[in-house]
């Protein structure tokens, strides 16, 4: 009896089925990442913790994602690489467009000066910078670079 309970307990079927984190699915052969992996050039940990808006470690809960999962954050990532993209062009295409209104306002208010006999105030219009650096999850749009 004592070793047929044995077998029983270390029998496959009774020990604990690994699930995903996100969706609790059981688990099956090799169709899960590992949430933790670090040498991945897409690490789900820092897009699972952007997600969430918290940190997300390793602490004793499931540390897989099913491939389901784990391709909708891919998709996640990649529209956010899009956007980023999107972003940094509108960005460039905005600072584009102060400059030459600045420079064209600068040439109205000159010619205005000139022509109607007022002193020239030579204003030059405020730099516009505008970056990324105040976005809120620094390691996250790290990795959109």
């Amino acid at each position: 009896l004592c070793i047929l309970s044995f077998l029983v307990q270390s029998s496959p079927c009774w020990r604990m089925k690994e699930v995903c984190r996100i969706c609790a699915r059981e688990l099956y052969g090799n169709q899960r990442r590992w949430i933790f992996h670090t040498a991945s050039k897409l690490n789900l940990q820092v897009i699972l913790s952007h997600i969430l808006g918290k940190e997300v470690s390793r602490d004793g809960k499931a540390e897989f994602a099913c491939s389901k999962c784990a391709f909708m954050l891919d998709r996640i990532y990649r529209f956010d690489t899009v956007i980023a993209r999107i972003e940094a062009l509108s960005i460039e295409r905005l600072q584009k467009l102060l400059v030459e209104k600045d420079r064209i306002k600068h040439c109205i208010a000159s010619l205005y000066c000139k022509n109607n006999e007022e002193p020239s105030t030579d204003s030059k219009g405020e730099d516009v910078v505008a970056d990324g650096s105040n976005l809120p999850d620094s390691r996250y749009h790290a990795l959109l670079r």
